[in-house]
């Protein structure tokens, strides 16, 4: 085995030879969402860094849908603002004299109906007047109807299933918010290494 000493020296020796040369790093990058390109912001063989955008891709529908996303989340959030700062009492209040002022209504209804039906059967009325009365009158109990119901249900439903209900749409709205905001940054691959050759 021959052992030569390392020295300092000009290489005056030039060798002239075929080579592959390859990158220290290089990444593939593959969107996580199928969209034409809309432009690149590198060319092949580009040195890039870490979170460097390399190309966007269309995402006009991806930014309409995270618009409409946080219109619901503010929708929502309003629904729970109002639902927590209203009482259950008003609400059921309203309802009570929603109802009383349906009764009244139905009851002067009937009373009409019944003295136009009279004063027919007399002969001293038209026909045309006992059925418009009878036509207020229905529309007076239909009313009356939809009060009570309404009354009703304000009592069956109690104002910590409503609360709950309201808490878990804005939840809903938030998640979806967020799925949209996700799929909006897959429209925009960046370089994930240090440095690499894209």
């Amino acid at each position: 085995m021959l052992v030569e000493g390392v020295r300092r020296d000009v290489v005056r020796r030039i060798v002239t030879a075929d080579g592959i040369l390859y990158p220290f790093d290089q990444a593939s990058i593959v969107p996580k969402i199928s969209a034409p390109v809309r432009t690149f912001t590198v060319k092949r063989g580009d040195a890039v860094k870490q979170g460097q955008i390399v190309a966007v891709l269309e995402n006009r529908d991806l930014n309409a849908s995270l618009a409409e996303n946080k219109g619901l989340v503010a929708q929502s959030e309003a629904q729970y603002k109002t639902l927590t700062g209203a009482t259950l009492e008003e609400d059921q209040n309203k309802a009570q004299q929603d109802v009383v002022a349906a009764t009244q209504s139905l009851e002067a209804a009937r009373k009409l109906y019944e003295s136009r039906k009279q004063i027919f059967e007399l002969g001293a009325l038209a026909r045309r007047l006992v059925d418009e009365a009878n036509v207020t009158y229905a529309q007076a109990r239909n009313q009356y109807e939809v009060a009570a119901k309404h009354l009703s249900a304000l009592r069956s439903v109690s104002r910590k299933e409503q609360i709950n209900n309201a808490a878990a749409q804005v939840d809903s709205a938030k998640a979806r918010l967020t799925g949209a905001e996700a799929q909006l940054s897959y429209s925009i691959p960046k370089s994930v290494h240090r440095s690499t050759a894209w």
